[in-house]
């Protein structure tokens, strides 16, 4: 960050020009024009006109000015014009008025004042003040400060050399090539190289991205380390918000605790946990401690937790990804469920489960070896089932039909299933009722491929290729085994509801309708 720059150079500047008080003796003077004794005592005065200098000995300190009067017997002086202080070769102030007083060790420059110490540092204003006894220098009603790249504006600023700390006070903005910062208050110590603000702070970096610290923050310039409280950062897709969040330049690594938030801005989602990890270049985003995905679908709300959720941000959308691991559990009206891992494609809101995943939609439990959904218009609009994959719906009078087969298809309509391809291996067993009370008896066939047709989430209709083998049961020859195919496995009791997969949310983490906190420094 240029800041870090910035202010190290900035050390350089702080070297007070004069070290102590002079002596009368020690102060040589002269003009080219002439000079004029006017009054008497303490009162009295030298008048000195045209190039006047003075040499401050054993300092090698000179001031220069257009005229001047210089009161001997009271150590003061006041300077005018084109007023010229050097110290050594290192630093110089000009000004178009100087009042010194040598007893007091003050000094007040007034008008166009510039403050230069070192080959690249310069300080602007029209106000500054500097006591030898404290060694503070002081700017007010705006000043400057600049290096060859950087730039530095404030109304007030205390420079203190004998505690090495400078504070630059109100409407401070800071210009660098790479971003802007602004602030009420920036302080900072040249000998830790630490620099701090208090109140509300914004970095706008050169892409645009903005930084929000409500309460300012902690910028370690020795060690590229800067953290930020209350902080909110804002790029072009998405708002990352939290307590607190550090950035390591160094590592490229950045880090958010307490109440994390990440708002995307073009996919309706928003991601909830406890801390994040976020690398610079990579656009990675790994989020822990109770992490929760919100995503808003219509008029349903989509909640996903996980372990660990793992977010990976690209320009292109295409290459824009989430990924969910261990302890998956999601949750919606239309379904719900569970996996060891979940994926989910932004640019196609697609959602991959791997590994023993199960999905519960109506009264119909899903099982496969992977599952992947398809959202349309933020519905369920396809559900891929690939190997292994089996339907268990349970009807009125706590029977359990059943579809197996290798891979399925199903079709939704409104986040309802509407038609289901299976394909390989077909399996089905479908109990028959009367008035949905009485049982008639159970079909049992065997088909490559079938297709069912479902009205209101109830099957209406299947069709069979390639050589079905069907067989009517009536109730009284059924046996136990005969209701279960192969694989059967009703795993109802892990369900998740929404207070289980809410239970670890803190609702205070939900982000409040979006106001502009931007600084207005005018």
């Amino acid at each position: 960050m240029r800041l870090f720059f910035f202010l190290i150079a900035f050390s350089l500047f702080l070297s007070p020009f004069y070290a102590q008080a002079q002596k009368k003796n020690d102060v040589k003077y002269n003009a080219e024009g002439y000079m004029q004794k006017v009054g008497r005592g303490k009162d009295g005065y030298i008048k000195l006109m045209k190039n006047v200098r003075f040499d401050i000995k054993k300092k090698n300190t000179v001031i220069t000015g257009d005229s001047a009067f210089y009161y001997e017997k009271r150590g003061y002086m006041q300077v005018f014009g084109r007023v010229v202080v050097k110290e050594g070769d290192s630093t110089t102030i000009r000004g178009r008025k100087l009042d010194y007083d040598l007893d007091k060790r003050s000094a007040q420059f007034r008008q166009n004042v510039v403050y230069t110490s070192g080959k690249s540092m310069t300080l602007t204003t029209d106000f500054l003040d500097y006591d030898f006894a404290t060694k503070n220098a002081n700017y007010f009603n705006g000043g400057k400060v600049n290096d060859k790249t950087t730039t530095l504006t404030s109304q007030r600023g205390v420079i203190n050399t004998e505690n090495n700390t400078v504070v630059f006070t109100g409407d401070v903005v800071l210009v660098s090539p790479d971003f802007t910062l602004k602030a009420e208050k920036l302080s900072y110590n040249t000998k830790t190289k630490i620099a701090i603000t208090t109140t509300p702070t914004e970095i706008v970096n050169k892409d645009g991205v903005v930084t929000m610290a409500e309460k300012g923050g902690t910028f370690n310039t020795g060690a590229d380390q800067t953290t930020l409280s209350d902080a909110t950062i804002e790029t072009e897709t998405y708002i990352i918000k939290a307590e607190k969040i550090q950035f390591d330049d160094a590592k490229k690594l950045y880090t958010a605790k307490g109440k994390v938030v990440l708002n995307g801005k073009e996919d309706d989602v928003t991601i909830y946990g406890d801390e994040a990890k976020f690398t610079k270049d990579g656009g990675l985003s790994k989020v822990y401690g109770n992490p929760m995905m919100k995503k808003l679908m219509g008029n349903d709300t989509l909640y996903l937790t996980a372990d660990t959720l793992a977010s990976f941000d690209s320009d292109n959308k295409a290459e824009r990804y989430l990924l969910a691991f261990k302890r998956v559990r999601i949750f919606s009206k239309d379904f719900s469920g569970i996996s060891d891992s979940l994926a989910y494609m932004f640019s196609d809101s697609s959602m991959y489960f791997f590994t023993d995943p199960v999905l519960w939609s109506d009264n119909s439990q899903i099982e496969a070896d992977s599952i992947r959904i398809q959202l349309a218009y933020n519905k369920i609009d396809k559900m891929h089932l690939s190997v292994n994959s089996f339907i268990v719906s349970e009807d009125t009078i706590h029977n359990f039909n059943q579809i197996k087969g290798r891979k399925m298809l199903a079709q939704f309509v409104d986040g309802n299933m509407d038609k289901l391809y299976v394909y390989g291996n077909g399996e089905s067993i479908y109990f028959a009722l009367e008035n949905e009370v009485q049982l008639v008896g159970m079909n049992k066939i065997l088909c490559s491929d079938m297709t069912i047709r479902m009205r209101n989430n109830k099957v209406e209709n299947i069709t069979f290729y390639k050589n079905p083998d069907a067989v009517f049961i009536p109730p009284h020859e059924l046996q136990e085994p005969d209701r279960r195919l192969p694989g059967f496995n009703w795993r109802i009791q892990e369900k998740p509801t929404r207070m289980q997969v809410l239970k670890n949310f803190d609702p205070s983490n939900s982000p409040k309708e979006k106001k502009d906190t931007r600084i207005q420094l005018n």
